[in-house]
């Protein structure tokens, strides 16, 4: 079971990264998905993206209440995927609430969207949440507290990558049982770029991003803004 489960996990994660959302969340929907020792299960992630990634889309074309029903499942787990019980959605909740803003403020109701802001602005986040963090700032007329965050993302990218042990060098110092060495090294091109966004550096922010997504092909993120610079 947990060998199927982890098959079934790559393919929702192919449908993730190639844009078909719908039937990627099909295929997590109503499945069980067994937690099995050791078994590489992040299907709760890929819920998470295909609804905030739809919901994306539905906001370029201006269908709101789509938008605002994906993003509210994105943060709702379903049980039958393993951490759901974790809300393993959770840690994206400034994401969430800065899309969530964007949905509102299309639609014309621009006092939920400052209050759906606040809360992202509010947030306890790290890494790429920052950059959502930041974008609510901006919105919120705090350009300098955004300015800083985005200085911020960029400094901690480069940190990521001066951390990478060479090959052969080692396990690379704590945090090294979190991820491998390329996950930290696309994470740090992707930090990075993010933060080159946010200061309206989109020359360097390609570097990164393309760097980040040959690293690690897999890594969601940056493969979309690095599509939306394209």
């Amino acid at each position: 079971m947990a060998q199927r489960d982890d098959a079934e996990n790559r393919a929702v994660a192919l449908k993730v990264a190639t844009g078909s959302y719908d039937e990627a969340i099909r295929m997590m929907t109503g499945r069980h998905f067994a937690v099995a020792e050791g078994a590489n299960l992040n299907v709760s992630e890929h819920w998470t993206d295909a609804h905030i990634l739809r919901a994306r889309k539905s906001i370029e074309a201006k269908h709101y209440q789509d938008a605002l029903a994906d993003l509210q499942a994105a943060v709702n787990i379903p049980a039958n995927l393993p951490l759901g019980a974790a809300g393993f959605g959770g840690a994206r909740n400034a994401e969430v609430a800065w899309w969530t803003g964007m949905a509102y403020e299309g639609s014309g109701d621009h006092q939920k969207a400052v209050d759906c802001w606040s809360r992202a602005a509010k947030a306890i986040v790290n890494n790429a949440q920052l950059y959502y963090q930041a974008l609510a700032l901006e919105k919120l007329g705090q350009a300098g507290e955004a300015k800083t965050i985005f200085t911020g993302l960029v400094d901690s990218g480069k940190a990521a990558l001066q951390s990478v042990p060479a090959p052969g060098g080692g396990r690379g110092g704590r945090g090294a049982r979190a991820q491998t060495p390329r996950a930290r090294m696309a994470n740090g091109h992707y930090l990075a770029g993010l933060g080159y966004l946010g200061l309206n550096d989109p020359g360097h922010a390609k570097v990164e991003l393309t760097q980040a997504v040959e690293t690690s092909p897999d890594l969601v993120g940056a493969r979309v803004a690095l599509g939306e610079l394209q």
